[in-house]
């Protein structure tokens, strides 16, 4: 339901923003629904397993970092810094954000996929910057949240509960390594 909904919401978001048009607010939408599929693919796949999906992402994930440098070049060379009332950093942010998931797609198909901890926070990441990407564009609008002060108040909870889990499942603890996920069908210990 979360998956379907957040689809839908960021592809609606990518096409109407084009159509306005507002080209750095396309691609966030664009990025947020490539970062939804490929958190939901991640969670889902068999283990140890890549195919044509991770192969098209990577292949969707180039072209928006290249589209996002292309946009944040345009933007600061104009006047004013901006593109359609978007300021270039912007443009420059996702396309970092779009050539890291590449750069991740990769990884995942060069090791022939990835199992355990790995691919929960492969998932986690991906899915939390998709939420992260539509609350901040959720909170940017003027009409919706006239204060800067809500910003903060959408996004450091978000900030929050989307590293915790990630430092959780990578960082070793104390008590004799890091949690991990069981292989599929293993009984639990």
């Amino acid at each position: 339901m979360v998956f379907a909904s957040m689809l839908a919401l960021s592809g609606t978001g990518a096409v109407v923003a084009s159509l306005r048009p507002d080209h750095i607010s396309s691609l966030a939408g664009a990025l947020a629904f490539y970062l939804t599929a490929t958190g939901w693919a991640a969670a889902g796949r068999r283990y140890g397993r890549v195919g044509p999906f991770e192969a098209g992402g990577l292949v969707y994930a180039i072209t928006l970092a290249f589209a996002g440098l292309v946009l944040g070049a345009l933007a600061s060379t104009s006047p004013d810094g901006k593109l359609e009332g978007q300021p270039y950093q912007a443009a420059f942010g996702f396309a970092a954000v779009a050539a890291l998931g590449a750069a991740g797609d990769l990884w995942v198909i060069l090791r022939g996929g990835i199992t355990g901890s790995e691919r929960i926070a492969r998932h986690l990441w991906r899915t939390a910057a998709a939420v992260a990407i539509t609350a901040a564009s959720f909170a940017a609008q003027p009409k919706a949240q006239p204060e800067l002060l809500m910003l903060a108040a959408l996004a450091l909870p978000l900030l929050a509960a989307t590293i915790w889990p990630i430092i959780r499942i990578r960082v070793p603890s104390r008590r004799g390594g890091s949690v991990r996920a069981a292989p599929a069908g293993a009984a639990p210990a």
